[in-house]
């Protein structure tokens, strides 16, 4: 095997193989990346067991492959001068590496020990994404949990549900879900849906972005495929789904027409007010070397068009702010998390969000002012 190809290629295909490359593994075959070099396609594939990536470039040279230490050769390619060439031979048990006048040896292992990714089983949903979508369905891992002992709430559930794909993710605390219309190339087979691993989901919303791609879900994995920009070749990612069983969600979503109280309140100055919360509670100076988290309880008075929303922390310092809105309800006092609310106000993604408390203890939905699918839930908590 010999093959020649543009530092820069190589440079911008370790940026989005780097994640997925361990920097120590129990198995060293999982730390060397798969080099495969076949016509004028350079394949890179990267499996760490969990998940694996598999990205093409263009380069000459003569057909054959290796395996590399993964992050050994992305560091001699990430040290390449500005328009290199970089050549890559193979010759008995290491590669030889070259650019300009520098030379380098990279011990090799056997590419019959590299746990090539398996295809996707038949069982498949494929569903083709347009610019934007696929983030629009991830962005609820806002709400995933990082709790290792309840493992199944560890990921974004992605489901169809009649006439609509939906995302969801919750912690207990709060939830949040998403949906789309599902398109006709959703096709009828027996998978139904999956949970992608919270790792997953951050390196999808990172390298897909908001570019157009194609997702297929299996009963055990979850691959998609997407473009790089010219003269880049496709990526195709692929993860292991959470084996366990998501819980019924839908039971602690309020039915907004069970809420005859709603405020309607603008996103930007109730995301100020709780900053200038965030700020009041934390800015006591601490007399001791223990650090101590400010408080996150806050209390939200509604009533007759206003907001009031309280605080108090443990060194004496407190918080008091009345904040205009719209509310048809009466008079009503609840205990929130500041930072989860914070945070639903932020993915809401919206000039004006729409609050739907109930009784005392009862979770409350939030959404959009557009009420376009989008919905959030956050659990009142003791003030």
């Amino acid at each position: 095997m010999h093959f020649s190809v543009e530092a820069a290629a190589l440079q911008r295909a370790f940026t989005v193989l780097n994640p997925v490359i361990p920097r120590r593994s129990l198995i060293p075959i999982t730390s060397n990346v798969l080099l495969r070099f076949s016509g004028e396609r350079l394949e890179i594939v990267t499996n760490n067991l969990d998940q694996a990536m598999r990205i093409r470039l263009r380069a000459e040279g003569t057909a054959g492959e290796a395996t590399v230490n993964g992050q050994r050769f992305m560091a001699l390619v990430q040290a390449a001068p500005e328009g290199a060439q970089i050549g890559v031979s193979l010759a008995a048990d290491f590669v030889d590496i070259k650019y300009g006048r520098s030379r380098f040896k990279l011990a090799t292992l056997p590419v019959a020990d590299f746990p090539v990714p398996p295809k996707s089983e038949t069982t498949t949903r494929r569903l083709a994404l347009q610019k934007g979508e696929l983030a629009h369905l991830l962005a609820v891992g806002w709400a995933v949990s990082s709790e290792e002992t309840r493992y199944y709430l560890c990921g974004v559930y992605l489901h169809d549900a009649g006439d609509e794909i939906v995302a969801v993710a919750t912690d207990g605390h709060r939830l949040a879900r998403h949906t789309m219309a599902r398109p006709t190339e959703w096709d009828d087979a027996t998978t139904t849906g999956g949970i992608i691993p919270t790792e997953a989901v951050r390196y999808l919303k990172s390298a897909v972005g908001d570019r157009a791609c194609e997702l297929t879900l299996s009963e055990s994995a979850v691959e998609v495929t997407f473009n790089m920009p010219e003269p880049d070749g496709p990526v195709s990612f692929r993860s292991k789904l959470i084996d366990g069983s998501f819980p019924d969600y839908n039971r602690v979503i309020p039915a907004s027409d069970q809420r005859a109280a709603v405020a309607t309140i603008i996103v930007a100055n109730l995301r100020a007010a709780l900053k200038r919360c965030s700020v009041a509670l934390s800015a006591v100076e601490r007399l001791d070397k223990a650090a101590v988290k400010p408080k996150v309880a806050v209390t939200f008075t509604l009533h007759d068009g206003t907001l009031e929303l309280r605080a108090a922390g443990d060194f004496g310092e407190s918080y008091n702010e009345v904040l205009d809105i719209d509310w048809t309800g009466d008079t009503r006092t609840i205990g929130v998390n500041r930072d989860y609310f914070d945070g639903a106000a932020e993915i809401v993604d919206s000039e004006k969000m729409l609050l739907m408390p109930g009784d005392a203890g009862d979770p409350m939905r939030i959404e959009p002012e557009s009420r376009d699918g989008r919905v959030y839930v956050v659990m009142p908590m003791r003030v």
